[in-house]
């Protein structure tokens, strides 16, 4: 999101927040999201005690950590470098725009994409 220059600071504060609250959203309703699976599978999830869908979207993401099972966001990456380049996060980017214009994902571990 590109700042307006006439938006004072508590108003772009605000509208990056609802920002996020939407994405998270999105992230938490996805079939390629599981919560439970992501903090059981990274330890510092739980240990930080953070609300996973939220932890994903500003961390796990740029990490390039897997938020579900069958979705393998390392693969992801390196088969669409497009999407590294565009600085989205590959989730956010395979639910709004991959799965339309028919990209492939593939599930952790897995030799070959599943969609």
């Amino acid at each position: 999101m590109m700042r307006d220059a006439f938006l004072t600071n508590d108003e772009w504060d605000f509208l990056v927040a609802v920002d996020f609250e939407i994405l998270v959203k999105l992230i938490q309703n996805s079939d390629l999201f599981d919560g439970d699976w992501y903090s059981n599978e990274y330890a510092d999830v739980a240990i930080l005690g953070a609300e996973p869908a939220r932890h994903y979207l500003r961390y796990g993401a740029v990490l390039t950590r897997n938020p579900h099972p069958k979705f393998d966001a390392q693969w992801y990456c390196s088969h669409y470098p497009d999407v590294i380049d565009s600085g989205i996060n590959p989730l956010i980017h395979f639910i709004k725009w991959g799965r339309i214009e028919g990209r492939k994902t593939r599930a952790v571990g897995a030799k070959f994409p599943t969609y």
